[in-house]
This record gives structure tokens, C-alpha cells and sequence, in this order.
């Protein structure tokens, strides 16, 4: 396993996109989804920072692993939401494995009993350690690298791909506009 590897983070502009697709979706069924209260962007913003935290260039959190595990964590503590706290958090840490290209393989029974045996904890620091280590595990037995590259790294390439394309183009325009301009001097004399 390479601890190196980049690991993308789940920034707030998609937690949102995700929060405002899963409150459309749970409307249409009936279960609805309150709409943020005041206090949720920074609860949000935390939960989603925090994983990615280090010092003096040492990450708190290694790997995409310990990163999965602490976002799923502090998603379903931090109480971001007045209802859906389980439901976002779960479509987030799905969010975070497509974009780091990682299968997630649990049911939506398994997580969900997951998500929902986290928020019943008592908040006793032992269980907190016991809790995070339950999510630690279940993680890594069912979250896999599927090889390739990720959806984020698709998304560089194509916009690498169109910068030099961009740039052919005006290498093109340029040197066609130069011998315009040569022409028109030549003309001149």
C-alpha cells in the first residue's frame, strides 16, 4: 500500500452539491431533509478539514484510510445537520471513494446499522477510541483501490489535455498571424 499517494478531499462546494441532490432525492420519498441551520458551515467545514489537518508537514491523519474513517467520524459527531446527519455522511465517504478511485463495497443495510451505532455512543472517550477503530475496520474490509486512475485525476488530464490543445491553437494563430504581418511588411519596401 502506497502512503504516499495524493488523497483527494471532499471540499465544502461538494458536500453541498451532494447535501442539495440527497435533499431533492429524500423529498421525492417523503423524508425530508431540513434545510442548513446557521450553525452547520462551520460544524460542515470542520468535519470536512479536520482529516486533512497535520503539523510541520506531518499529517494527524496517513493515508486514504485513516482519512475515510475520520471524515465518516466526525460527519455523524459533529451533528451538522438538524436531520440526515447518517445519510450525508454515508454519500460523503461514497463521494470521497469515487473521487480517490476506491470501490465501496458496503450494503446500504451494513452501513447505515454502522452510521446509526456510531451516534448511539455514549461520547465516553474509551468508546470513542473503540468506535473509531470499529469504523477503521470496516473500512479497510470493505473499501478497495479498483486500479486505474480516479475520477479526479480524469478531470486533470482532460484539463491538461485542453490547456495544450489551447496552446497549439494559439502557437497556430500566432505564427499564421506573424506571416500575415511578414507578408504585409515584405509588401512595404
Amino acid at each position: 500500500m502506497n502512503r504516499n499517494r495524493v488523497v483527494f478531499p471532499v471540499r465544502y462546494i461538494d458536500y453541498i452539491s451532494i447535501f442539495k441532490a440527497a435533499q431533492e432525492f429524500h423529498e421525492r420519498l417523503n423524508e425530508p431533509i431540513p434545510n442548513l441551520r446557521e450553525d452547520s458551515e462551520p460544524k460542515i467545514k470542520s468535519s470536512l478539514v479536520t482529516p486533512f489537518q497535520g503539523y510541520e508537514g506531518k499529517f494527524f491523519y496517513k493515508g486514504f484510510n485513516e482519512k475515510a474513517t475520520m471524515l465518516f467520524y466526525f460527519l455523524l459527531n459533529n451533528h451538522c445537520l438538524g436531520n440526515g446527519n447518517k445519510r450525508l455522511a454515508i454519500l460523503s465517504l461514497a463521494f470521497f471513494c469515487l473521487i480517490n478511485n476506491k470501490s465501496f463495497k458496503f450494503s446500504q443495510e451494513h452501513i447505515y446499522s454502522l452510521a446509526k451505532n456510531i451516534l448511539l455512543g455514549d461520547g465516553n472517550v474509551r468508546n470513542k477510541t473503540k468506535t473509531i477503530n470499529k469504523i477503521r475496520k470496516e473500512i479497510r474490509s470493505k473499501i478497495h483501490d479498483k486500479g486505474g486512475i480516479g475520477l479526479v485525476e480524469i478531470i486533470k488530464r482532460k484539463r491538461r489535455q485542453e490547456r495544450i490543445k489551447n496552446k497549439k491553437i494559439r502557437i497556430i494563430t500566432n505564427s499564421c498571424y506573424n506571416k500575415k504581418i511578414q507578408r504585409y511588411l515584405s509588401g512595404i519596401k
